[in-house]
């Protein structure tokens, strides 16, 4: 950014995992909300878009394969979500 001050960065945040039981995860969500407003600072610190999945993702709704790690509908609700951020940012170029 400081490199490329026009350059256009998006911060993309961790989904909330549903790995069910939080005392079988090993506090990952604590950590995940906790990382998710460290990134959320560092977009408003360089004027930069934040995309916080953990507020756009629900557990349940099969956004997740294995309950980490996006599965196909979760990856393009994602690419979805990056072009309305990208479109909001830099304008609709169609």
């Amino acid at each position: 950014r400081r490199a490329n001050p026009d350059c256009a960065c998006i911060l993309v945040g961790i989904p909330p995992t549903s790995t069910g039981n939080e005392a079988r995860s090993f506090g990952y969500d604590a950590n995940i909300r906790h990382y998710n407003e460290a990134l959320r600072s560092l977009a408003l610190e360089f004027n930069a878009a934040f995309l916080d999945l953990y507020a756009l993702f629900r557990p349940g709704e099969d956004l997740l394969e294995d309950g980490m790690h996006l599965s196909a509908r979760g990856q393009s609700r994602l690419a979805d979500l990056l072009e309305g951020v990208i479109r909001d940012r830099l304008g609709d170029a169609r």
